[in-house]
């Protein structure tokens, strides 16, 4: 495999990681702003951001680098479009996977706080 695709793969998954965190946490903290017990929230948003990493960064590889590399080809030169479309198609994809996966633990957790906030019966 070339040295420059291996490159724009890893600069992908790096960005992309940090940006689904970034977008992830302001969800997850949003969520957990009203909820009756915020740490509830916060911690199953970003256990469920773990738990999704490594699904979410085959599927950016597959998914987004396919993706990428075939709207960067069309786009820009062969030379440098399947690069730059690599990388941003790995990116966005691991990005909107990683905050689909934390959105989906903040609304678990929440439903989670609402649950346990209830008062008992005896």
């Amino acid at each position: 495999m070339n040295l420059v695709v291996i490159a724009a793969i890893a600069l992908g998954l790096l960005l992309g990681a940090a940006t689904g965190y970034v977008a992830g946490r302001r969800v997850v903290l949003f969520v957990a702003e009203s909820a009756s017990r915020p740490s509830v929230v916060r911690i199953f948003g970003g256990a469920a951001g773990l738990v999704f990493l490594a699904p979410s960064g085959f599927a950016a590889i597959v998914v987004g680098g396919n993706f990428g590399a075939g709207l960067g080809t069309s786009v820009l030169p062969d030379a440098i479009g399947v690069p730059l479309g690599l990388a941003f198609g790995t990116c966005a994809v691991l990005a909107v996977c990683l905050l689909a996966g934390s959105l989906s633990g903040a609304l678990l957790g929440r439903g989670v706080s609402a649950f346990v906030a209830l008062p008992h019966v005896s």
